[in-house]
């Protein structure tokens, strides 16, 4: 089974969310400060997004407000993840986030707008040549 640890998912969704709708990691940090008790570095999103922090519930909501999305589409497991590994040596599979993995619960949803929306722009830029 092929596993990931959870920080190292999470960091890696926040990563690719942010840089999607163009924003900075300085950026971030500040927009957090507005619903955590301070702003985090741009080091910390650096880190927080290269899977070394440990996130608190307070930060994934906080995070996922900033980047106006559902808490539950930061847990959504990386293609060819099968479990996520948990601090105290325990595995989550898929099993656990169907709900968010699944387009009814919305987490793969996202996924499917924007290779829709990078097909119609692929597609636009060929008809402008």
């Amino acid at each position: 089974m092929t596993g990931m640890r959870i920080e190292e998912a999470v960091g890696l969704r926040v990563a690719g969310l942010r840089e999607l709708i163009g924003m900075s990691q300085a950026h971030l940090g500040r927009q957090l400060g507005g619903f955590l008790p301070r702003p985090w570095p741009r080091q910390t999103v650096y880190v927080a997004e290269g899977g070394g922090r440990k996130f608190t519930v307070a930060e994934l909501v906080a995070i996922a407000i900033v980047l106006d999305l559902p808490v539950a589409h930061l847990l959504i497991m990386p293609p060819g993840v099968e479990a996520l590994l948990l601090p105290g040596g325990g595995e989550a599979g898929r099993g656990v986030f169907q709900g968010a993995q699944q387009e009814g619960g919305g987490g793969l949803l996202i996924s499917t707008v924007i290779n829709e929306i990078g097909t119609a722009v692929k597609s636009y830029e060929e008809e402008i040549g």
